[in-house]
C-alpha cells in the first residue's frame, strides 16, 4: 500500500486589519500531508497535499459591535432538560427555543449502503484536491469530473479496505471552476481543496440537496468564492472553509459538530438576534448574539467546560435558533482552524464520515474533526445523510 508525503518548510508572519477584523498569524518550520494508500490522478504520478494550515481566527467576532444580547447563560452540568425556550435561560430542550427538543436532531436512522440519492457531487471545486470515497459495490465507483468546458469519466478501483483514497491536480481544474460527481458510493464520502499552504474539506452531497439554497454569510475580512452550489470561503488569518448551499432548510435551526473554541457566523432570521448552544459532555450553555451593523453575527466563542483539566479540548455540538440558511462557523486548533457549515437536523443523519487513515480522527454525533498536526491541518466532516 503507497503513500502520499511531502514536506515543506517556510517561515512567515503577517500582520494588518481587514473588515474592522484584527488579525496577527506566524508560521514557522517544516508541514507535510500523510495519507497512507493515496493514488494520484491527473496524467502523471504526483503527490499533492496542504503544505500547512497555519491562521489565527481567534479575533473573528472580536472588537464588533453586535454582540451578546443578554450575557452568556450560566453553563448548567447534567443531562440536557427540555425546557419551553422562552428565554435565554432555558438550559435545555430546543437550544434556547425556535427549533426541535433536545434528542430529535439525532432520532431517525440512517441507511449507509442507500444509493437513491442519486449522484454525490462536490458543492465547490476548483483547484487540487482529493476525495475519499466508499464504493458501493466495494469495488469501484465511476467519477465524472468537469472544468470549464472539459469533462471525462472515468471507473476507479478501491483498495484492501474498500476505500478509494485519490488525489486529483488536473491543471484544467487548477484554473477554472468544476465539478467532481460521484455515482456509486456510499454515504461518508467527502473530499478536500488545496488553496496554497491552507485546505479546506466538505462532504460529498447528494445532488438534490444542493442549488436555490442560500449562500454563505460573508462577514468584512472573508473573501468568498462563489458557485451555485456552495462558496469557498477565505478569511485574512489564513483561514479557508466550503460552504454548500442546501436547499430544503430554512426552519432556522441548525447544528453541526462542535470541539473546545471557536466562533460562529450567520444572518439572523429576524434581523437582529439568534440563540447559539454549546454542548460539551454533559455541560452546555446558551446565549443570545445581536447582529452587527452590516446585519450578521459574527461571535468568539469560549467555553471553559469544552476544555479537560490539562487544556485538551472537548467535543460535543453547536445548535443555533433563530438563523438564516447560510451560516457557518469555525474550531480552533492548536495553531490552525477548522470551518463547517451550520446545517439543519433533518440533514445530520448521515454515516460517520470515512476515515482515509495517516489522519487523527474524532468523530460526533453530527459529524468528524480530521486532524494532522504534523501538516497543520485540521478539517471538519459533517455526517451528511439523504435528508428524504
Amino acid at each position: 500500500m503507497s503513500s502520499a508525503r511531502n514536506v515543506s518548510c517556510s517561515a512567515a508572519r503577517v500582520e494588518g486589519q481587514a473588515g474592522g477584523v484584527k488579525f496577527g498569524i506566524a508560521f514557522h518550520g517544516c508541514a507535510e500531508f500523510v495519507v497512507s494508500g493515496v493514488r494520484s490522478h491527473g496524467g502523471h504520478s504526483h503527490s499533492h497535499r496542504s503544505e500547512g494550515l497555519s491562521d489565527d481566527p481567534s479575533t473573528l467576532g472580536e472588537n464588533r459591535p453586535g454582540g451578546c444580547a443578554e450575557g452568556d447563560d450560566e453553563a448548567k452540568d447534567g443531562a440536557p432538560e427540555q425546557g419551553d425556550g422562552s428565554n435565554d435561560s432555558s438550559g435545555g430542550g430546543g437550544s434556547g427555543g425556535g427549533g426541535p427538543d433536545d434528542g430529535d436532531a439525532g432520532s431517525g436512522s440512517h441507511d449507509p449502503q442507500a444509493l437513491n440519492c442519486g449522484k454525490r457531487v462536490t458543492p465547490y471545486w476548483q483547484g487540487p484536491g482529493g476525495f475519499v470515497v466508499r464504493p458501493a459495490n466495494g469495488m469501484s465507483a465511476e467519477v465524472t469530473i468537469s472544468c470549464g468546458t472539459t469533462r471525462w469519466t472515468d471507473t476507479l478501483f478501491a483498495r484492501d479496505d474498500g476505500l478509494i483514497v485519490q488525489l486529483l491536480h488536473d491543471q484544467r481544474c487548477q484554473t477554472t471552476q468544476g465539478r467532481v460527481a460521484f455515482d456509486g458510493i456510499e454515504e461518508g464520502a467527502w473530499y478536500w481543496i488545496i488553496d496554497g499552504r491552507r485546505a479546506a474539506a466538505s462532504p460529498l452531497v447528494c445532488e438534490h440537496q444542493l442549488g436555490g439554497g442560500v449562500a454563505a454569510a460573508v462577514p468584512g475580512g472573508v473573501a468568498p468564492t462563489a458557485m451555485e452550489q456552495g462558496t469557498f470561503l477565505r478569511h485574512v488569518s489564513g483561514l479557508v472553509g466550503i460552504v454548500p448551499h442546501v436547499a430544503g432548510g430554512g426552519e432556522g435551526f441548525h447544528m453541526g459538530y462542535w470541539r473546545g473554541n471557536g466562533g460562529v457566523v450567520g444572518r439572523p432570521l429576524n434581523g437582529r438576534s439568534a440563540k447559539v448552544k454549546v454542548t460539551c459532555g454533559r455541560t452546555y450553555s446558551t446565549s443570545s448574539y445581536r447582529a452587527g451593523e452590516d446585519g450578521l453575527i459574527v461571535e468568539r466563542i469560549d467555553r471553559s467546560y469544552c476544555a479537560d483539566a490539562n487544556g485538551n479540548p472537548l467535543s460535543g455540538s453547536i445548535e443555533v435558533s433563530g438563523l438564516a440558511d447560510g451560516g457557518w462557523y469555525w474550531v480552533d486548533g492548536q495553531d490552525r482552524a477548522a470551518v463547517a457549515p451550520l446545517l439543519p437536523p433533518s440533514m445530520l443523519m448521515g454515516a460517520t464520515p470515512l476515515n482515509p487513515g495517516g489522519v487523527e480522527a474524532d468523530d460526533g454525533e453530527f459529524g468528524t474533526l480530521f486532524d494532522q498536526a504534523s501538516a497543520r491541518l485540521i478539517a471538519i466532516v459533517p455526517s451528511i445523510g439523504r435528508n428524504e
